[in-house]
C-alpha cells in the first residue's frame, strides 16, 4: 500500500509542475524562427545500461540582439534534432533568453500526471474501502 501511496505522490507532483509550467509557457508570446547549432550528448546508467538524452542548443535572435541557449529538456534520440534544422521558438517578450520550442512537451505531461494520479487514487480508494 505504501508503493500505491509513493506512486500517488509522484504523478500528482507531475500533473502539477507540469500544469504550472503549462501556465507559466503562456507567457511566452514572442516567436521567433531558431536553428539548431549544437546537440550535447549526456548519459546516466540504468540498470547497469548507458541510457543518453541529447540536448539542443538554439541560436535565435530578437531585436537585434543574438541568443544562443541549451533548451533543458532532451530528446532520446539525437536524429530528432539534427544540427542546422530550423524551429519555430516561442519567448518571454520581457526575458527573450527564456524560450520553448512550439513542440511544447508540459501539455503531455499534464494529461499523464492527470490520468495516472487518477487510475491510483482510484486503486487507493478501492483498496481502503474494501472493493
Amino acid at each position: 500500500m505504501e508503493i500505491l501511496y509513493f506512486l500517488f505522490i509522484i504523478s500528482l507532483s507531475i500533473f502539477i509542475v507540469s500544469l504550472i509550467m503549462v501556465i507559466k509557457s503562456k507567457n511566452y508570446k514572442g516567436k521567433v524562427e531558431g536553428i539548431i547549432i549544437n546537440v550535447r550528448e549526456d548519459f546516466y546508467y540504468y540498470k547497469l545500461n548507458r541510457v543518453y538524452t541529447y540536448y539542443p542548443s538554439f541560436r535565435y535572435t530578437v531585436d537585434g540582439i543574438t541568443y544562443e541557449c541549451e533548451y533543458p529538456y532532451g530528446e532520446a534520440s539525437a536524429e530528432e534534432i539534427p544540427v542546422g534544422k530550423k524551429v519555430l521558438l516561442k519567448y518571454d517578450e520581457a526575458h527573450p533568453e527564456d524560450f520553448i520550442t512550439d513542440k511544447n512537451v508540459w501539455h503531455n505531461r499534464v494529461v499523464l500526471g492527470f490520468v495516472l494520479s487518477s487510475i491510483i487514487l482510484a486503486v487507493i480508494i478501492g483498496k481502503y474501502l474494501g472493493l
